[in-house]
């Protein structure tokens, strides 16, 4: 039975979250963009499009080998939205507002935070499944 228990538990919380250990995200700070994985590893030569409202490509680059990219500040067009697309078929999105203003990574963004809390979502689940099994 406890076999049964752990071998659910494993095949529905461990294995998706295998699958999203290489994310790419974005974050603005000034005048720059930076293109980095889930583990902080920048993401050099990701190819960087800014488009309008109507979704008209205003600008394309590339990002440095550092993952960062300068915003430029003389565009012809308003434009609207920045997407970063990596070599490897990763896609990010981020307004072109927000990256002006600035971002910063948030608490959950940490690895070592996601992490805390999948553990401790599936050791509370497996303690609940066990009382309700009991009975």
């Amino acid at each position: 039975m406890k076999m049964s228990c752990f071998s659910i538990f494993f095949v529905l919380f461990c294995l998706p979250a295998g699958s999203d250990a290489h994310s790419l995200y974005l974050s603005a700070e000034d005048g720059q963009l930076h293109a980095y994985y889930t583990e902080n590893a920048p993401v050099s030569h990701a190819e960087v499009t800014v488009v309008d409202e109507n979704g008209l490509v205003i600008l394309q680059d590339k990002t440095n080998g550092e993952g960062l990219w300068l915003l430029p500040m003389h565009l012809t067009g308003s434009p609207r939205l920045i997407v970063v697309t990596t070599p490897d078929g990763h896609r990010a999105q981020i307004a072109w507002r927000k990256a002006l203003e600035g971002t910063s990574q948030v608490f959950f963004d940490l690895l070592i935070v996601r992490l805390g809390f999948g553990i401790l979502i599936i050791g509370g689940t497996t303690f609940l499944l066990k009382r309700f099994l009991k009975k």
